[in-house]
């Protein structure tokens, strides 16, 4: 099977050992299901990076495969009352 990494920026190093799974499809779904699962876990580092960061998935040559990028914007109004 083939190893994928998971790279997410501001949030610790990688799994040094990667992930055996699948397919890229499988890669896909647990790089999405671990993005969501930070968001929910870590809301407040999230707003307080500015709101935006990366988690970019490698094969087992370190090849970046796709990148999830989050960004969040606060409109104009928002801080205001």
């Amino acid at each position: 099977m083939p190893r994928f990494y998971f790279d997410v920026a501001g949030y610790g190093t990688p799994h040094p050992f990667g992930l055996e799974l699948s397919d890229l499809e499988s890669a896909r779904h647990v790089a999405l299901k671990t993005a969501c699962g930070l968001v929910q876990q870590r809301t407040s580092d999230f707003w307080g990076q500015g709101g935006e960061w990366q988690m970019t998935v490698m094969d087992d040559r370190r090849m970046t495969l796709f990148i999830l990028t989050f960004l969040a914007t606060d409109a104009p109004v928002a801080g205001r009352e």
